[in-house]
């Protein structure tokens, strides 16, 4: 399966925050199957307790996807908690698929042999407000 952006390369900027381990963990595996990087993917490495600091400085129309892992309650929704976070950042939750739902959606043919982890999370937000404002 291959993904293909709508946006020019010059015209979409990627920051990919993550982990300091998890950044490099990335890393090697993008170099071991010889994926080259683009001068607009950029690798920040921090912790998501950063998304106030991210959210700060996003420009008016921005999106946010990112994924993250409901340890603490893989049966309990965290929508809502993390609905409301966003939104404290001038953010707002369009959509929250748990690893299955992610699977179903990008690979349902079971071609690329991703896996769903039970709690893992596929989240996208939009800017409803600039940083500015």
């Amino acid at each position: 399966m291959v993904l293909r952006s709508r946006y020019t390369e010059d015209a979409l900027q990627v920051y990919e925050v993550d982990h300091p381990d998890t950044q490099q963990l990335k890393r090697q595996q993008l170099k071991a199957c010889g994926v080259a990087t683009s001068a607009s993917v950029h690798f920040v490495e921090s912790n998501l307790a950063a998304l106030r600091s991210i959210a700060s400085c996003k420009a008016a129309k921005s999106e946010l996807v990112f994924t993250y892992i409901d340890e603490a309650a893989a049966a309990l929704a965290l929508a809502p908690a993390l609905k409301a976070l966003l939104q404290g950042t001038g953010l707002l939750l369009q959509e929250d698929l748990n690893g299955h739902q992610a699977i179903a959606r990008y690979d349902p043919a079971e071609r690329n042999g991703l896996r769903s982890a039970g709690a893992a999370h596929m989240a996208h937000a939009v800017s409803f407000r600039s940083a500015s404002t």
